[in-house]
């Protein structure tokens, strides 16, 4: 049942990314630079309530100013075709450039208002000539001012939509190529990336309208904090596994450790606007938590430029560790080789779990931790057993995560499922 089903979850997997359209990321650079030329031209707003209001009814309408234009001059030289009638084919031709003439002279743009700006623009400097370039171009595509259709349900299929994204793509790419080597195939997501982009904005202006402004921004700090925690352990993921490849080349198994993201700790909010708290799993042992505490250390040695230096602060410091306890199997990874479970963990789980949970040999990974350990620390802090580090500060100070009833010591734990508990105070995760 079990393999089907892990059969199952891999196909799925390997359908996904063949049919997965090559977009770069919300967060790279060529996306950033983007939204940063988009936030330009919409005054650089600093909250979803700051963005212009989408285009009013009049506005829409605008979009078509060229055939209804086209439609008016028409009607005009047919009048004067009409008062010319009995007149020479020559005089009336005549007559009809001259007024031909007249209108081009002095036809004028359609009007277009630019945004007054709210905040400072962050990223590349967007000089006067392109700005005159990008209002042009709005107005000569029928947008009198710079916003979205927000409210539409499908921003792709919206005209007003469509027209700006034509333009700021095309003036996007132009603006970014004088500074940035960008590829054709880059440039023809440029479209796809405003999209998303908008798509994603309207969900928030949508969310703000009908939160009010304080609910909303507390979510979005906490969204914002949860996103970065998220980034921060990836890195820390892919820095481990950079670091398991350089040192311990021909270890696969503990390559795979290395990536399977249940094997790193979480983390929360430190107290007080403090650093970051870690949460280290107890299941894990003692072993694989020197091994990889041992490559984070490798990983900051290593850093030699200053801003390097300064990120390698912010991912990997932490205000003190806790300690995130599991009484039962859910939500600790399965297949892992033995040493990698804590014995004291492992001791208290049913021999029908223990078969669940893993059925791999062990690898060695008292020997790679004391390895390590003399190669980064000078001398070995590991004991002969899988017990974690800290293991015996578990029984003290113990609360439940996301319960407050056990704050404090009222209640009782349940069988299953994380708690956290007080540890010693570490700068890597």
């Amino acid at each position: 049942m079990e393999a089907n089903e892990g059969s199952r979850r891999a196909e799925k997997r390997v359908r996904g990314i063949a049919g997965k359209r090559v977009l770069a990321e919300h967060c790279d650079k060529y996306s950033r630079g983007i939204q940063s030329f988009i936030k330009f031209f919409l005054g650089n707003p600093k909250r979803p309530q700051d963005y212009p209001l989408a285009p009013t009814p009049d506005e829409l309408k605008a979009l078509y100013w060229v055939e209804r234009r086209a439609e008016s001059i028409k009607q005009n030289l047919s009048r004067l075709r009409e008062k010319l009638q009995g007149k020479a084919p020559a005089e009336v031709e005549f007559c009809v450039s001259q007024a031909e003439k007249e209108i081009r002279k002095n036809i004028k743009m359609p009007p277009f208002t630019p945004v007054v700006q709210i905040g400072p623009h962050k990223g590349q400097p967007v000089s006067a000539q392109t700005k005159g370039d990008v209002e042009r171009s709005l107005a000569l595509a029928g947008i009198s001012r710079l916003t979205f259709d927000w409210d539409v349900s499908h921003i792709s299929e919206s005209p007003w939509n469509s027209a700006v994204v034509e333009v700021l793509g095309s003036r996007a790419v132009e603006w970014l190529r004088r500074s940035t080597p960008i590829t054709d195939e880059q440039a023809c997501q440029a479209s796809a990336i405003i999209l998303r982009w908008v798509h994603t904005k309207s969900g928030e202006i949508r969310d703000a309208t009908n939160m009010g402004s304080e609910a909303y921004d507390q979510m979005k700090k906490g969204r914002t904090t949860k996103a970065q925690y998220e980034r921060w352990r990836k890195k820390i993921r892919e820095n481990r596994c950079s670091m398991a490849g350089k040192v311990l080349r021909g270890n696969i198994s503990l390559a795979h450790i290395c990536e399977n993201k249940d094997c790193g700790s979480d983390v929360e909010d430190g107290p007080n606007d403090s650093l970051p708290v870690t949460l280290s799993p107890n299941w894990r042992s003692g072993s694989l938590t020197s091994i990889l505490h041992c490559f984070d250390k490798m990983v900051q040695a290593q850093a030699t430029h200053h801003q390097t230096i300064k990120n390698n602060l912010l991912v990997y410091g932490r205000s003190q560790r806790l300690f995130k306890t599991f009484t039962g199997i859910r939500g600790v990874p399965r297949g892992l080789p033995r040493d990698c479970y804590e014995d004291a963990w492992w001791a208290k789980l049913s021999p029908y779990e223990q078969q669940t949970i893993s059925q791999a040999s062990t690898i060695g990974l008292g020997d790679i931790a004391k390895n390590l350990e003399k190669h980064c620390l000078g001398t070995t802090i590991t004991t002969g057993t899988n017990a974690p580090t800290g293991s015996s500060t578990q029984n003290n100070n113990k609360r439940r995560l996301g319960d407050t009833s056990l704050i404090g010591g009222q209640g009782e734990a349940s069988q299953e499922g994380p708690r956290t508990t007080t540890g010693e105070t570490m700068n890597v995760d």
